[in-house]
């Protein structure tokens, strides 16, 4: 499984178990782009009704750590990414987060005549 791919799953799954997303009827918009040649940033927005936002777990001890079986998503894009962040889709309301996070690409290895966005459902 490539680093994009162990992201994106790592981001898709938190979606899935924290929102409304991984309801009946939910549904994860993603999409990826390429800001620059050297660049790819794959982006996923959830449908709201967690009540959180992302976080990684700071509160921890190094053993807490050791022995815990969740909550390392977040802390594995963070390692394999070049950058990640969040915002909500609507600040005054639980209507969804959107969750990026970008990627180095070697230049010239990206297809050419990519279009700028891709969204799947």
């Amino acid at each position: 499984m490539s680093t994009v791919e162990l992201a994106v799953s790592e981001l898709f799954a938190n979606c899935v178990k924290y929102t409304d997303s991984g309801r009946e009827n939910g549904e994860v918009i993603r999409g990826l782009s390429m800001p620059g040649e050297d660049e790819l940033r794959v982006f996923l927005s959830d449908c709201g009704g967690g009540g959180g936002v992302p976080r990684i777990p700071v509160e921890r001890s190094e053993d807490e750590w050791d022995w815990a079986e969740g909550q390392r998503g977040l802390a594995l894009v963070e390692s394999l990414s070049t950058a990640w962040g969040h915002f909500r889709l609507a600040p005054w309301a639980d209507l969804g987060t959107h969750v990026w996070a970008t990627f180095p690409v070697e230049p010239g290895t990206a297809p050419l005549g990519l279009r700028p966005f891709v969204f799947t459902r």
